[in-house]
């Protein structure tokens, strides 16, 4: 057989392979779409366009008066709008007293409105909540929105809440890390340096160009929407996260074996160590900056926790000064003896919900709670408020 038709018979092969397996992804997709799995499409803007405004003290906001937007989430598509104080709430007469709720994605939504945990707190409690979370604030970017809240409500509250995540903590390092290009909301940071802590951010002009080709009509952009519109590309960005953890834990494993057993000489890479963090990060949540506290050696890391502690209390200070009562409600993150002072600071405004909430009911592919953990966590958060007459 010449060289001629080798080559062709190696081609004709690869190609009835090719086709092979492109019929095979046709048929798992068209199956796949008659299942549960069908509910992991249409994740391309989990956010509706128009309902996020940019801001140039806070990166952005939710803006106000914001009518008929929903939410596609997880197959859960829900309603969601804003009052004229720029809060996921009804517009509704603020009584003289009154709850403030602030916090990130998990006060926000994720959950229609009438089932999220704030909700439920506000029916137990009996006392009027106005719910301001905003998906993504940080501490740093709750302050400043609950004095603009209050100013624009002309009433001080009786009482401030906060949920308190753990990924607050990136927010308000990276603070601020979103704004808003056509409506809608965008990471802005470019890259962060996690030996100097240095934070490099996307221009204006630069972000309009990066998301341009999201909102033509080009082939790259056409492309892509089909991408987001089939479940196996789905199903493997949304894997992808915990893929990358269980790479990481085998890498840590070998790590281990390498070292104890000194199989080959040499050094294993300890990017994958406990405490040694990653060089660099893009986007605001691709490296949890809470999973490093026992790193004492990154002075920028250290003076970010220091800031991030500062933030807490100056909650808790602008709530004093209202002579509002104050809670911080800490789904398990402030354990850590880095944070011993903050819960001192505290005192009994400080609740660790987990310690009541232990098996949390959470939306399959995401780490917000369901309906049934919004139900479940207002009553626990209203159990425990009860149990120190906070109200």
């Amino acid at each position: 057989m010449t060289l001629i038709h080798q080559l062709k018979s190696y081609s004709i092969n690869a190609l009835l392979v090719l086709l092979s397996v492109i019929a095979m992804l046709v048929v798992v997709e068209i199956a796949l779409r008659f299942t549960k799995y069908s509910s992991v499409l249409n994740r391309e803007y989990s956010y509706p366009s128009r309902y996020f405004r940019a801001d140039k003290i806070l990166g952005y906001d939710i803006g106000r008066n914001i009518k008929d937007k929903i939410h596609r989430f997880h197959g859960c598509n829900y309603e969601v709008f804003s009052n004229k104080y720029g809060c996921f709430d009804y517009d509704r007469e603020i009584p003289d007293k009154y709850t403030l709720v602030l916090g990130d994605s998990m006060t926000w939504g994720y959950t229609p409105l009438e089932k999220k945990w704030t909700s439920k707190l506000e029916e137990e409690s009996g006392v009027f909540a106005l719910k301001c979370g905003v998906s993504g604030f940080g501490t740093a970017q709750e302050l400043i929105k609950a004095k603009r809240v209050v100013d624009l409500v002309g009433k001080k509250p009786k009482y401030i809440i906060i949920l308190y995540i753990g990924n607050d903590l990136n927010d308000d390092f990276m603070f601020p890390h979103r704004t808003v290009i056509n409506g809608y909301l965008v990471n802005s940071i470019k890259h962060v340096d996690l030996v100097e802590g240095e934070k490099n951010y996307y221009s204006t002009d630069e972000l309009n160009e990066k998301y341009k080709k999201y909102f033509e009509g080009t082939i790259s952009n056409k492309l892509r929407k089909l991408r987001y519109n089939m479940i196996t590309y789905m199903l493997y960005k949304t894997a992808k996260p915990q893929l990358k953890a269980v790479k990481k834990r085998i890498t840590r494993k070998l790590k281990t074996l390498w070292s104890n057993h000194n199989l080959i000489g040499g050094n294993f890479p300890n990017q994958d160590s406990k405490n040694a963090m990653p060089k660099s990060m893009t986007g605001a949540y691709s490296v949890s900056l809470m999973k490093y506290l026992d790193n004492y050696d990154l002075e920028w890391y250290n003076r970010a926790i220091s800031e991030h502690k500062n933030n807490i209390k100056n909650l808790k200070e602008y709530s004093d000064s209202m002579g509002a009562k104050f809670i911080l409600i800490d789904n398990g993150f402030l354990q850590h003896p880095r944070f011993d002072d903050v819960r001192r600071h505290l005192g009994q405004s400080y609740y660790n919900l987990s310690d009541d909430y232990k098996k949390q009911s959470k939306w399959k592919y995401d780490g917000h709670w369901n309906i049934e953990g919004n139900q479940q966590a207002g009553q626990h958060i209203y159990n425990h408020l009860k149990k120190i007459d906070f109200f």
